[in-house]
């Protein structure tokens, strides 16, 4: 398949890479719509974070990129070029500083289409590293943009004693406490934290993801996280309201996992005779871990995730019900799979209200090109990028303590 768009904004260009990058990583494949409810509990766990970042440094190694390309009054004009340039020195220093994972256009090197300070940049927004100016230009391509009229009202503004130059703080781009640079950035660097560059990591957090999990991990200093499969599996305990937004996520990751089992089994049958075998394994083990959570914690309804704040429409909060009243309600998994089960239908009903003739459960044309199994990560929240960069400044946070 193709895709070819207008390159009008920044911001149409985001939306394309996003929808490119949601085909490519099987974590973000939504066959049966529950994307928002994902991304949800991904923003409510580790605000900003996505699923492209790689290491914490890249929120300081972008805004120290940018006070030198400020410092140096590059123009709106210029400033795209010139931050290309920069971000591809940056991939070169990395590498000389003998990093071989996580960096950014490691592979790929000047002829990366996604530059770093693209990938951070909402985030940077989100903790207050980059400031918006009143939302004057929040986003990087109004950044780029105001950038000459930013020189202009700065060099307008009055000069305290010693003649430094002063303005007010709707032109601030960079938070006042951001560390200083080191001087061999651009040539040798690498991804450890220093000390005070954590430290105002932490503070970025404290202050605007305050109640989240990723501020309580960084408090608390949890560490061992990078062996740590899912959030729910950290075996500490958490404040009462995140136990239970953990809970929840928990419960409804794992209830999707089957219905995403579930729906390879339904497009595997349609495409060969006892194809789907090869998926009744994954069944069998997700059935019996579904039925030892309810039993042991006791029964849900994933209705109330909209008590959460959540907003689900009607249609999802009864395919979910369904689903769940579905399995709960069998004795064995492989109910599931007898011919003509209620399951099937209620699963392409869903596929069906979702893509139309599209959905591969009533199409020929969608089932030659499926792969073979779609969308059968279970949903972890954006932990496996999280847990890296929260481990990088527990890690700078104890460095010469």
């Amino acid at each position: 398949m193709q895709i070819g768009w207008v390159d009008f904004s920044e911001k149409e260009r985001r939306i394309v890479h996003e929808l490119i990058r949601a085909m490519q990583n099987p974590e973000t494949r939504d066959e049966l719509g529950i994307g928002r409810i994902r991304d949800f509990f991904s923003e409510l766990f580790f605000p900003g974070t996505s699923l492209i970042q790689t290491r914490a440094r890249y929120f300081l190694f972008i805004p120290w990129i940018f006070q030198r390309l400020e410092n140096e009054r590059t123009r709106t004009a210029d400033i795209d070029r010139k931050t290309r340039d920069r971000e591809s020195q940056l991939i070169e220093a990395l590498r000389a500083g003998g990093e071989s994972t996580g960096i950014i256009g490691g592979s790929a090197g000047r002829a990366l289409q996604r530059m770093p300070s693209d990938i951070y940049w909402p985030a940077m927004a989100k903790w207050d590293i980059f400031r918006a100016g009143h939302d004057r230009y929040v986003s990087r391509g109004m950044y780029y943009g105001s950038l000459d009229d930013i020189y202009k009202r700065r060099k307008s503004e009055a000069r305290d004693e010693a003649d430094e130059l002063v303005y007010g703080e709707s032109l601030d781009t960079w938070h006042p406490s951001l560390p200083d640079a080191p001087h061999d950035l651009m040539t040798t660097t690498g991804f450890a934290l220093e000390r005070a560059e954590a430290e105002f990591l932490k503070e970025r957090i404290q202050q605007n993801c305050a109640g989240t999990l990723i501020e309580f991990l960084i408090l608390n200093k949890i560490g061992g996280l990078e062996s740590i499969s899912y959030l729910w599996d950290l075996g500490t305990k958490l404040p009462t309201q995140l136990a239970e937004q953990v809970d929840c996520a928990e419960r409804f990751s794992l209830l999707m996992h089957g219905a995403a089992i579930f729906y390879n089994i339904c497009v595997a049958r349609l495409i060969e005779q006892g194809r789907d075998a090869e998926f009744h394994s994954d069944l069998e083990h997700w059935f019996q871990a579904y039925h030892q959570m309810v039993g042991s914690r006791g029964d849900w309804e994933p209705g109330e995730l909209a008590s959460m704040g959540l907003l689900i429409n009607s249609r999802t909060r009864r395919f979910l019900s369904e689903w769940h009243e579905t399995v709960s309600r069998l004795g064995e998994w492989h109910e599931l799979i007898s011919k003509d089960h209620p399951a099937a239908r209620l699963i392409e009903s869903r596929e069906v209200s979702l893509k139309g003739k599209r959905a591969r459960l009533i199409s020929q044309e969608a089932r030659d090109q499926w792969s073979g199994a779609s969308g059968l990560s279970r949903l972890d929240y954006r932990w496996r990028v999280a847990k890296v960069i929260v481990s990088d400044i527990i890690k700078g946070l104890e460095r010469n303590a």
